[in-house]
């Protein structure tokens, strides 16, 4: 699967609004140039039940959205899933993004069974 790359902050907000379902989103930060990057672009694509998009951080529109965020080092990956969401920096395995996947899933259905 390929990435879709995110061209606005308007874009990236529509995105951030949709929910998935039973998917998990990633949004990854970084550049062309950048080979850890374009690494991690295939370790992603071969995450099942999954939608990867790219956002390039020499867009000026994300400009301050990377400032705010304190995203400086590439790649930065944000996992979504429902609401909840998580970040890494750096390149990780398959292994490694399978275990984030199911301790963000986790956190969910445990949020979501709590009864008060």
């Amino acid at each position: 699967m390929d990435s879709t790359p995110i061209q606005s902050m308007d874009s990236y907000n529509s995105i951030n609004s949709i929910d998935f379902g039973e998917v998990v989103l990633f949004i990854k930060f970084g550049t062309d140039w950048c080979a850890p990057c374009n690494k991690m672009s295939n370790v992603l694509a071969g995450i099942s039940n999954s939608i990867v998009y790219t956002v390039d951080v020499e867009n000026e529109d994300f400009e301050e959205y990377l400032a705010t965020n304190n995203i400086c080092n590439i790649p930065t990956v944000i996992i979504k899933y429902k609401s909840n969401t998580t970040q890494f920096v750096g390149m990780r395995t398959t292994e490694e993004i399978n275990h984030m996947i199911h301790n963000i899933k986790t956190r969910y259905h445990d949020l979501t069974d709590t009864v008060f």
